[in-house]
């Protein structure tokens, strides 16, 4: 009788700690990416904060380096279609990829 009500109390402080694991790191989760305007794209880029980039046909998505004030999150802004851009990424040796919509 005895083991029984430990093994309730063990599941419930379990079940009670997972919730609340789940609950302290979802917030971390949903702010994981955030949206910039293209200019501080462009302004992170000058300063060497920008480690990856992915451009599609929208969007680019923008992976910042340690050192930046975004470092764990992932930066999206939208793709005016600078056509300068591509060299821009180049020039500074930041890693792209250019992702075509499927047709």
């Amino acid at each position: 009788m005895k083991d029984k009500k430990t093994v309730k109390i063990i599941s419930a402080v379990f079940v009670i700690l997972l919730l609340l694991s789940v609950a302290y790191n979802f917030p971390e989760k949903a702010t994981m990416e955030k949206e910039i305007s293209y200019n501080e794209f462009i302004n992170l880029l000058d300063k060497n904060e920008i480690s990856q980039v992915v451009i599609n046909e929208d969007n680019i998505k923008i992976i910042p380096k340690n050192n930046s004030e975004y470092k764990n999150k992932i930066l999206c802004t939208a793709n005016i279609n600078d056509g300068k851009l591509v060299s821009k990424l180049q020039d500074l040796h930041v890693s792209y990829s250019i992702v075509e919509k499927a047709k």
